[in-house]
């Protein structure tokens, strides 16, 4: 990979504006390569279900369950044979079910930020570089990825900072955007818009319920002009009037298709701020026991914080999520002072 960079050979990702992380090549990028079933000529698609997030207004997505997947295959597309895919498949499930690697105390480490850092230079994630040990204690350090992996020709940030530190500097600057009175005027807000989503949604059901009715009706109206004209016989007045209401009735269909699109409900918010803070403090008291534990927890509630390098270390940044309470409305919680700085 080192090679590939440094001779600037071209990555997929290159060249495009909105993967500011994908420059150049990396490991995870070249297993996620040799896992493409496209190379085979398997195509996926109907995997992610796209929808606008009623308080950022911003278009998201979740992923669909597996049985409204669409599969098939399409020898045409396939560059590698089945036989090749099989081998490289094999080898790595032997691989994944290798035991993870030991420090040099001989214990196994999990870690509370794995995953929830990024490299404010590149978006890179911030991944374990490095660990120290003194007086008995191990610690790990934190570095950009790409540079760590894939060299200082894709991301120049080779800033590290101590796990400790970075952990308690994420919860101490989570803990003070919590309890402040922006944070709360934040959740209120935007529960109110969460709210208004929610009711716009069941209007929309009830728009639903209305056009089917008008459909039935219409349809009925159609069917009495149709009878009629049969009865009578042919008659100018009959006829434009048939094709006024079949016009009609044609409208109406096509206005309940439109509405009728499936779209997953948002459910009505009941997060509060005393729930908020209660996660906060779960957080606090599971990361002493269990990282990994606090790792699940701290993921449902942020999404992954920017590290800045700066002359005097790292300004960090954090953005809680929407779905932990219609928090913040998504804003950025950005640094003030010594407590967004690591």
């Amino acid at each position: 990979m080192d090679v590939l960079n440094v001779d600037a050979v071209s990555a997929p990702d290159d060249g495009q504006p909105k993967k500011k992380n994908g420059r150049g090549w990396s490991r995870s990028l070249l297993h996620s390569m040799l896992r493409n079933e496209r190379y085979l000529g398997r195509v996926v698609w109907n995997k992610r279900e796209w929808f606008k997030d009623p308080v950022t207004r911003k278009r998201r997505y979740r992923e669909r369950p597996e049985k409204e997947w669409v599969a098939f295959d399409d020898p045409k597309l396939a560059i590698i044979d089945q036989a090749t895919w099989d081998a490289v498949q094999a080898r790595h499930r032997v691989q994944a079910v290798q035991p993870a690697r030991k420090g040099r105390d001989g214990r196994y480490y999990e870690h509370m930020l794995s995953g929830l850092l990024r490299c404010g230079v590149c978006g890179s994630p911030m991944s374990i570089t490095g660990r120290k040990a003194e007086n008995g204690l191990s610690w790990a350090s934190y570095g950009c990825s790409a540079n760590h992996s894939r060299g200082a020709s894709v991301c120049p940030n080779a800033k590290t900072v101590s796990e400790r530190i970075a952990g308690r500097t994420v919860l101490a600057l989570l803990s003070k955007a919590v309890k402040s009175q922006e944070f709360k005027k934040w959740v209120q807000d935007s529960m109110t818009l969460a709210a208004r989503a929610h009711e716009r949604e069941k209007a929309e059901g009830d728009k639903v319920s209305r056009l089917e009715k008008d459909v039935e009706a219409q349809a009925a109206i159609v069917a009495k002009v149709g009878d009629r004209l049969i009865e009578v016989g042919a008659s100018d007045f009959l006829k434009e009037r048939l094709r006024a209401e079949e016009t009609k009735l044609r409208e109406l269909r096509h206005a309940l298709a439109l509405a009728s699109v499936p779209r997953s409900a948002t459910p009505a918010p009941q997060v509060s701020l005393d729930q908020v803070l209660a996660v906060l403090r779960q957080i606090e008291t599971v990361a002493a026991k269990s990282p990994a534990r606090a790792r699940e927890v701290l993921a449902g509630v942020i999404e992954p914080a920017t590290l800045t390098p700066g002359p005097d270390g790292y300004e960090i940044a954090l953005t809680l999520k929407n779905e932990t309470a219609a928090i913040a409305g998504g804003r950025t919680l950005l640094s003030d002072g010594c407590g967004g700085r690591i």
